[in-house]
């Protein structure tokens, strides 16, 4: 990845993750908060474009060494968290989207999986919803 943040600079990361997922980052503007990684009040958030984002490899063989050796490096923005007004539909369902990594919401959207610190609460408003 190579995140342009204008003239303050770039964020680069090389990270794994599943293909499905950062199209789904792309093709729905999910937008990532990184915060003041480029200096105090930076506050860095946005979508990740498409021509910031490139696959490196598929091969199995290539991914299990990064896993084994530890070889990613620099911003991965699904370990960020999510900028719920940069970002549209973000569901109003109980889970306090703007202190969830982007992972965690990508995973409720594609997946339907609430993060784990939220079922409580989640279940909470689905029974107070469901009685309506």
């Amino acid at each position: 990845m190579d995140f342009d943040c204008g003239r303050m600079g770039n964020l680069e990361g090389v990270f794994i993750a599943d293909t499905e997922d950062v199209e789904y980052l792309v093709n729905n503007k999910i937008s990532v908060y990184f915060g003041e990684v480029l200096g105090k009040h930076s506050e860095i958030s946005g979508c990740v474009a498409e021509s910031e984002i490139k696959q490196i490899t598929t091969d199995e063989n290539v991914i299990k060494i990064v896993e084994e050796y530890g070889l990613n490096s620099g911003y991965n923005p699904f370990e960020y968290t999510l900028c719920t007004s940069e970002t549209e539909d973000v569901p109003d369902n109980g889970v306090d989207w703007d202190d969830c990594m982007v992972q965690d919401y990508i995973d409720f959207k594609r997946k339907g999986i609430i993060p784990g610190f939220y079922k409580e609460e989640y279940e909470v408003w689905l029974k107070n919803n469901n009685q309506k």
